[in-house]
């Protein structure tokens, strides 16, 4: 119950009553029953908009920035960040003394990315599943897809994802070979 407005949010997707009017949006399927409607497009309530309820739905989130995902020790402590959320400015501060950046993850967010001072910007999407899930344990290891760009006189991999596993298999063999002495 509330005097003047409810906002309901589940998953991006929102209803919004008041006195006047009942406001929603998806970005999924949409049926409607009623006896006049006015249809604007698809929208969706992101944890950026100011009717999102900031204090419900946190999940702790640490990501790790490595300079490189098999020197996870070696990270850039101390660099100055701006952390974006589906595109909006969510936070700007400095990485922690191991290189970490805390969050408090919306569940409705899709996507972050962050933008380090020396000019390094990564992608991190949040799926809900992989599509290739035997690859999730090497995405989530900060090994990225690269798709390569078609050479005649370079060996290319059988499929796009083959690039993470050659540079797993690299890293491991580098890593293996540090830890022998002579």
């Amino acid at each position: 119950t509330a005097k003047k407005k409810i906002t309901l949010n589940a998953g991006g997707s929102y209803i919004t009553l008041d006195q006047s009017s009942i406001e929603s949006g998806t970005l999924g399927d949409y049926l409607i029953k009623s006896e006049h409607y006015a249809f604007s497009g698809p929208a969706s309530l992101k944890a950026a908009h100011p009717e999102y309820p900031q204090n419900l739905f946190k999940q702790p989130l640490r990501l790790s920035m490595p300079q490189t995902p098999n020197a996870s020790d070696q990270g850039w402590a101390g660099m100055p960040y701006t952390l974006y959320a589906d595109g909006v400015v969510l936070k700007q501060g400095v990485l922690d003394k191991s290189g970490h950046v805390l969050i408090d993850h919306a569940v409705v967010t899709q996507q972050y990315r962050i933008a380090l001072a020396n000019g390094v910007s990564c992608q991190i999407p949040v799926p809900t599943d992989y599509r290739n899930a035997e690859q999730g344990h090497l995405a989530n290891g900060g090994m990225h897809n690269h798709r390569s760009q078609a050479d005649a006189e370079v060996s290319q991999p059988t499929s796009h994802t083959d690039h993470r596993a050659l540079y797993a298999a690299a890293i491991s063999a580098i890593s293996d070979q540090e830890g022998k002495t002579s």
